[in-house]
């Protein structure tokens, strides 16, 4: 099992690991590259004017002067160079809205620096390109509406043909909410995935929370798991390990199959 509902508080196992990886990152791991010129060219492209902790956009960041620009980047990657995120960064604020069907939801706004440093990091595409399975449909360069046409294509060729068609989707319930951080932790080591980006995605989204709801705040919350935050960097790893999961099941249904005949 990759996902389990949380029962007691993970840091007790969690924490003495991720320290380690941390230390193993600072000795072994090329840090992040916050070049000035790398991060001004991924500013002037990033659309999203939401502003984070940090109290900062893209634009802003573009319309200051170089030498203020080269400050922030220097002092970035002073903490990347460790692998660890400046503790005024370590707040993400959580905007309560409501639903379009009833019922409220949370859309996490991380600082301006963390969501672009993950604009201009190829190191988890790079990993997902060659761990990419064929059935994968979402993702880079791939199209939803030719898997959605493909499989319109399929049910009208079996009616035709007088078949039917079954389609079984698998919904699970608060998918993020239940990532157990331990065997995510062994997921990472196990796969050879890119552990200094994982550190710094971590350290991040296990901020503390703050809840904002029609202009008022509350006060930061603690959370030690991912609840409230789709870690778009981790998607690919966790795909590859419900695929490798499966596969396993797999062979554990064809061994009984092969048993009972």
């Amino acid at each position: 099992m990759y996902w389990d509902p949380i029962t007691e508080d993970p840091m007790d196992t969690f924490a003495p690991k991720f320290h380690r990886l941390r230390e193993y990152c600072v000795k072994w791991v090329t840090p992040p590259c916050m070049d000035h010129d790398v991060q001004y060219e991924s500013m002037k492209k990033y659309p999203n004017k939401a502003r984070g902790s940090d109290n900062q956009s893209a634009k802003e960041f573009i319309g200051y002067p170089r030498i203020c620009r080269e400050a922030q980047c220097s002092a970035m990657q002073e903490a990347y160079n460790l692998f660890v995120v400046p503790h005024q960064l370590l707040l993400t604020l959580s905007a309560c809205m409501g639903k379009p069907g009833g019922g409220t939801r949370t859309i996490g706004l991380t600082p301006m620096w963390h969501r672009c440093f993950g604009k201009f990091d190829t190191t988890v595409s790079d990993w997902e390109a060659t761990h990419t399975q064929p059935y994968d449909k979402a993702g880079k360069g791939k199209s939803a509406l030719t898997t959605a046409s493909l499989l319109n294509l399929k049910a009208e060729v079996a009616m035709v043909l007088g078949m039917s068609l079954v389609s079984a989707f698998h919904d699970v319930k608060k998918f993020f909410d239940s990532i157990d951080l331990d065997i995510l932790l062994e997921a990472v080591m196990r796969e050879d995935f890119p552990k200094g980006t994982f550190v710094l995605a971590i350290a991040q989204h296990l901020a503390p929370r703050l809840l904002m709801l029609s202009g008022f705040v509350g006060t930061p919350k603690m959370l030690h798991h991912l609840f409230g935050l789709v870690v778009l960097w981790l998607l690919p790893l966790l795909e590859f390990i419900i695929w490798k999961s499966s596969l396993k099941l797999r062979m554990i249904t064809l061994r009984l199959t092969l048993t009972c005949i």
